[in-house]
């Protein structure tokens, strides 16, 4: 009697046992899984811009901060003018000055030509006090007609500079050239230096399209290629889920990490909307390098374990 309750309870477990191995198996042919190569990186916006002094100058006003959204054409930093203003209010004045002594000049051409006028009827009939009065009368309108081109050429001149000066005191107020968020910090830190033509103030970036920068090794490089299925995941932010995106860029030189090559590989992001995410978070990478039946992938593996040891991941 003990000796059938052991049989039937091998038999049981024997059982069991099969079905474990026919689920198994029909577990390996019937479903699949992803082959990854799971890298790190960073998230950014795809699109940076950087904001850049047109002029020379001091900063004196700062109106925005990091993290803040800007639109195209807000006011984001104005230089000290003080000097710019100064020069425009003295070439101002001198332009008044130039102005008046042109319209003086001017009124004295026309009287002198006038005068010359009424000299020659006058004296039409004295040929020879005329010719020494014309010839008077020509050079004195000459002089005239040379004092009013210089004034007008004064003008000329400083109404140039002027328009400089107004071109410089325009570029000392730095505007938005798109709409987007600040990813400078400290900006505060930034009043009262000083800065040249064309050097870097500011960094904006449209939030739109984001990207992530995976670092990938040098030994998983080759197995990956242009438009691989990617999913990434926010360290920070795991309550949000797997994002998707594709492998858009492998650059063809490498970095150096710690005395090895790697490769900083762009993944674009779908569909995705990071407006509360900091631009440099740390995300988490898995590459589908290939999707397929379970089997397949396990034989394809023992072909390739041959002489090698392959440390790509299973994920289902």
């Amino acid at each position: 009697m003990r000796f059938d309750f052991v049989r039937r309870f091998l038999q049981i477990i024997i059982l069991i046992f099969i079905c474990f191995i026919g689920i198994g198996i029909g577990f390996i042919f019937i479903f699949k899984c992803d082959v990854t190569v799971d890298a790190v990186g960073i998230i950014q916006p795809q699109d940076l811009t950087i904001v850049r002094a047109e002029r020379p100058g001091i900063i004196c006003e700062i109106f925005v901060k990091e993290g803040e959204f800007v639109k195209k054409g807000q006011l984001l930093i104005k230089l000290d003018n003080s000097e710019a203003l100064y020069t425009l209010r003295k070439l101002e004045k001198e332009l008044s000055i130039a102005n008046l002594s042109f319209t003086i000049a001017k009124s004295t051409l026309e009287r002198t030509i006038s005068l010359y006028e009424l000299s020659s009827s006058v004296y039409k009939n004295l040929i020879s006090i005329k010719e020494d009065t014309t010839a008077n009368s020509i050079y004195e309108i000459a002089v005239k007609h040379a004092e009013e081109l210089a004034c007008k050429k004064r003008i000329e001149q400083i109404q140039d500079e002027i328009k400089t000066v107004q071109d410089n005191l325009i570029k000392t107020e730095i505007h938005s050239p798109v709409d987007g968020m600040v990813l400078t910090g400290e900006l505060n830190q930034l009043k009262g230096k000083y800065v040249g033509v064309g050097e870097d103030i500011l960094v904006l970036a449209t939030t739109e399209l984001w990207v992530v920068k995976a670092i990938i090794p040098e030994k998983h490089i080759s197995k990956i290629k242009i438009g691989d299925v990617a999913k990434v995941m926010l360290e920070a932010y795991p309550e949000y889920g797997t994002f998707t995106g594709y492998v858009e860029e492998i650059p063809i030189l490498p970095l150096t990490r710690d005395g090895i090559p790697v490769y900083s590989t762009t993944i674009k992001l779908k569909s995705v909307d990071l407006n509360s995410y900091k631009y440099g978070l740390r995300a988490k990478v898995k590459i589908i390098m290939k999707r397929g039946r379970i089997v397949s992938i396990i034989i394809d593996k023992l072909h390739k374990a041959r002489g090698q040891v392959d440390k790509s991941s299973l994920h289902f």
